[in-house]
């Protein structure tokens, strides 16, 4: 039996859907309710979003196979992180204006958290959320599973090879990627990189390594200059 194109899409079809959305459209909403809280209560907002993105994660588990292993993919993983890292900052120091979507929270946990031991475990919290979550749920969405999905809006997005994408897909990604962020001329330029880092490898955890390591580095940057804004 030949289906035909035009076919609604299965339930499988659809449950992949959620397992590629959920993750990010709860972040998402967590992070508009910390905007909308007193700077006082957003440790418990900030806490429970990675509490509840994790348990998501967990349990819409099937992207993760999304993540291969690649020995060769490191060292450019690595200098595409470094080099992303080394632009971040001064590159939005020179941009003339900034969206006003994807505002940060500017926390200070030194000023709201004057007590070392909860400003200590807030901040490996934060840095696990930093480095380590926010990382794994955004190559998900934005390079695994938007990327495919602009190239074949009609198809089948998850039959395409993981670094199959079309370049109107890699402009139309790296632009929304960019409106995600106030840094938006840097994150449009670390969207096209960690795309093509991901066409080259030819593996999704080249992208999640050189994020990792631009999030860890310029979690560290913030955490030196008290430069809250930029987290």
């Amino acid at each position: 039996m030949t289906v035909s194109q035009n076919a609604p899409p299965t339930q499988s079809h659809n449950a992949l859907l959620v397992s590629y959305l959920a993750p990010t459209g709860l972040f998402i909403l967590f992070t508009l309710l910390e905007s909308s809280l007193p700077k006082p209560d957003y440790p418990f907002v900030y806490t429970a979003k990675i509490a509840v993105v994790t348990a998501t994660l967990c349990i819409f588990r099937t992207p993760l196979k999304d993540y291969r292993w690649q020995p060769s993919a490191v060292l450019p993983a690595l200098v595409v992180g470094l080099t992303v890292y080394l632009f971040w900052v001064p590159l939005d120091r020179a941009t003339p204006f900034h969206f006003p979507l994807g505002q940060r929270s500017a926390f200070d946990p030194y000023l709201f958290l004057p007590d070392p031991l909860k400003r200590n475990l807030f901040l490996i919290l934060r840095f696990y959320g930093l480095v380590i979550m926010v990382p794994i749920m955004e190559e998900l969405f934005w390079r695994s599973f938007l990327l495919r999905l602009f190239t074949a809006p009609d198809k089948d997005f998850v039959q395409l090879p993981i670094e199959g994408f079309s370049n109107t897909a890699l402009l139309l990604g790296s632009g929304l990627f960019a409106l995600a962020h106030p840094e938006w001329l840097s994150a449009f330029l670390c969207g096209l990189l960690y795309a093509l880092l991901l066409r080259y490898t030819r593996t999704l955890t080249a992208p999640l390594i050189a994020h990792m390591l631009t999030n860890l580095l310029l979690g560290l940057y913030i955490l030196h200059t008290h430069n809250w804004s930029y987290w």
